[in-house]
Parts: structure tokens; sequence; C-alpha cells
């Protein structure tokens, strides 16, 4: 998606082409937005993936309420690897080698998210791992990279 900034009206506008949207930009991916376009620098990919967890104060900080929104992924995707890849390349991304199933997207320029989905079985429920490439590690606090993932698993879920 291609996104017009005014930052003189204080709006962001969803672009199709050259054409505006109406639709509304949930806030959480204003929020991405505006955190690249001030802290965001683009990096050399490491082209090795890091969780959450590996974030600096990540292991504290996604827990409880600020535990990975993956559960809409789950309710979806969680008995169809096969749907949530197919989804996933419909947004542009790319079939990766994880789990049952796995997509890695560019989410901003020079910045790389992967989803890995496990099936649930009869001995297992469904789980996800989010990973980031490497070069991640410390480009934005740790609310940001929350509100990012978030805005990309509503892409996933809700269109």
């Amino acid at each position: 998606e291609a996104y017009s900034i005014h930052p003189e009206q204080r709006m962001i506008e969803l672009m199709d082409g050259q054409k505006k949207q109406n639709r509304e930009i949930p806030n959480e991916l204003e929020l991405c937005l505006l955190s690249f376009l001030v802290f965001g620098e683009i990096r050399q990919r490491a082209l090795t993936w890091i969780t959450e967890k590996e974030l600096p104060g990540g292991s504290v900080f996604f827990q409880g309420p600020h535990a990975m929104p993956i559960q809409p992924l789950l309710d979806t995707y969680g008995k169809s690897a096969e749907s949530f890849v197919l989804r996933g390349t419909s947004l542009g991304g790319s079939h990766a080698e994880y789990g049952d199933g796995s997509i890695e997207l560019g989410v901003l320029p020079g910045i790389r998210m992967c989803f890995a989905i496990w099936e649930a079985d009869d001995e297992f429920d469904a789980s996800c791992t989010v990973m980031f490439d490497a070069s991640f590690k410390g480009l934005f606090a740790l609310d940001i990279v929350l509100a990012m993932t978030s805005s990309v698993v509503s892409r996933f879920v809700d269109g």
C-alpha cells in the first residue's frame, strides 16, 4: 500500500495508485508510519531472524498485555497453514521454510518480518512465531514493534 503524508494538516492518507481512498487508517499503523519517518533508517539486512524476545528489553516487555498479538492469526489460520501462505503471498509476501507454513514480508522499507504457523493437531494447539531480521534490533521502541506486528496481523485477518 502507498500512503500520502501531509504534516501541515496532520493527516496520512491511503493512496490507490494516484487516487485517494476514504478508508480510515488504523491508529497503530499511523504510529508505525510516523515512527519510521522520524526514527527509522534503512539498514543492511542481517539475513538471520530473531524473535521479539531477542530485541533489547523484549523478554520483559512482550508478556501479558504486551504479548505478541497472534491470536487472530491462530483463530483464522490455525488449522490451515496453506491458507495462511496464500493470504501472505496475496499481501506481497514470499514463502519461507518454517513451521507448517510461513511468510516473509517487507513491512516498511528495509524492515522484514516473518510469520511462521504450526497447525493445531490432536496433541497441540496452533502456534505462531513472529520473527524480525536481526538488523531490526534497537531500531524502534518496543511499543512500536507491538503496534507494527498488530498492524500486519490485522492485514492478514481483516484485509
